[in-house]
């Protein structure tokens, strides 16, 4: 399934970033794959906040460097239907979140 959505979400880091994986890109260069954990306000119940965890293909080092749990953020994210195939059938897993552009809101913590 191919899905061309666009999320817009802004909210607080609610946990660091966590680097769990790595790939070689195109250009032959190590990437690291990390998730990082939005708090978001429900817009209805005030009183209700829903963590929200984002995947990252770049921008980690970024990340890693000027946000800490609190940091305000406004993420550009797209959609991907996570799939396996078991027993020749293919399996729905759920939706992931991917970050792909970040805008600092609040100030960023001083480099480490």
């Amino acid at each position: 399934m191919n899905m061309n959505m666009t999320v817009l979400l802004r909210g607080f880091v609610s946990k660091e970033t966590r680097v769990y994986a790595s790939y070689i890109d195109k250009q032959g260069k190590t990437q690291k794959v990390s998730e990082l954990t939005l708090a978001i306000r429900d817009s209805h119940n005030k009183e209700h906040v829903e963590f929200i965890p984002v995947t990252f293909f770049n921008q980690t080092e970024l990340l890693q460097k000027y946000t800490t749990v609190g940091s305000q953020l406004l993420i550009l994210c797209s959609l991907k239907q996570n799939t396996y195939t078991k027993q020749n059938q293919k399996v729905y897993a759920g939706i992931q979140l991917i970050g792909e552009e970040v805008q600092f809101l609040s100030s960023p913590k001083e480099s480490k």
